[in-house]
């Protein structure tokens, strides 16, 4: 599934690039690079050794889950692919939406607002932390199928969410956002709680599955979820440290950057044959 969904969406990518640049515009190579570099990283941790791994050391499951969390987002996001699909190539007469409507909708939906505001993508980053590691949902995303799916799934769309959000908040070039470099350090902190708790703690997630599944490597179950801790204590560090650099330097904006020739093509596209 996750093989049929990466591939599709670098064919996607990769026909919207050839189609804008057919009419007349251009798209930088470095976010194509991006754009595919985070379906490759979203490919290997659903489908490659991370995911073999997940369910015999609480480590892989941690970096799984991190990944989903802090790098994949950050790839995809940096490819721009929201950007790509809205840049006005041709026009429509009879009256049917093409995906740039499709997109202008979702986007300007009142949820997808509130849910882009960071500080609100911050607490539901936490929240969703919290209550994973912390109720009957790691043993179900562990042991049952249909469970890890949704934690896959879910872990993805909260850490596009919480990447997005900055680069929402920030209108214009020049403009520093402070509250959003808060927003990114609250969220920076709640990692390091949770990967100084992993760390210390005496005590093993799922002691009733992690700390009875032995295996040829011959880990210590305490020792890994340690390894765990440290996971999250570098994955959550960095992504944090990334988003203050990009909000204080160059703050994300999806705004009014197109592509050079894009004004032209879109005229040559709404002239009769």
């Amino acid at each position: 599934m996750w093989f049929l969904l990466s591939s599709s969406g670098g064919f996607l990518y990769l026909a919207g690039v050839w189609r804008l640049h057919r009419w007349g515009g251009r798209w930088p190579l470095r976010r194509t690079a991006f754009w595919l570099a985070g379906l490759v990283t979203l490919l290997y941790t659903t489908s490659g050794g991370i995911s073999a791994y997940r369910e015999f050391l609480l480590s892989t499951h941690v970096l799984m889950q991190m990944l989903l969390i802090t790098v994949v987002p950050m790839l995809l996001a940096a490819g721009r692919p929201v950007t790509l699909v809205l840049q006005p190539i041709e026009t429509r007469t009879d009256g049917s939406w093409r995906p740039q409507g499709w997109m202008r909708a979702i986007t300007a939906s009142l949820m997808l607002r509130a849910l882009l505001n960071p500080f609100a993508a911050t607490v539901l980053l936490n929240a969703s932390l919290l209550i994973f590691y912390n109720s009957p949902l790691l043993e179900w995303a562990v042991q049952d199928p249909l469970g890890h799916q949704w934690m896959t799934v879910s872990f993805l769309a909260v850490g596009a969410l919480f990447v997005n959000s900055f680069r929402r908040s920030a209108p214009g070039p020049g403009n520093r956002p402070p509250g959003s470099v808060y927003a990114v350090l609250m969220a920076t902190l709640s990692y390091i709680a949770m990967g100084l708790f992993m760390l210390s703690s005496p005590n093993l997630l799922l002691p009733d599955w992690y700390g009875v599944l032995g295996g040829p490597w011959a880990i210590d179950p305490v020792n890994d979820q340690r390894l765990a801790g440290f996971y999250v204590l570098v994955l959550g560090i960095v992504q944090g440290g990334l988003l203050s650099i990009a909000l204080l330097k160059r703050p994300f904006d999806d705004g009014p950057e197109t592509c050079t020739s894009v004004t032209e093509a879109t005229v040559a596209a709404s002239r009769p044959l």
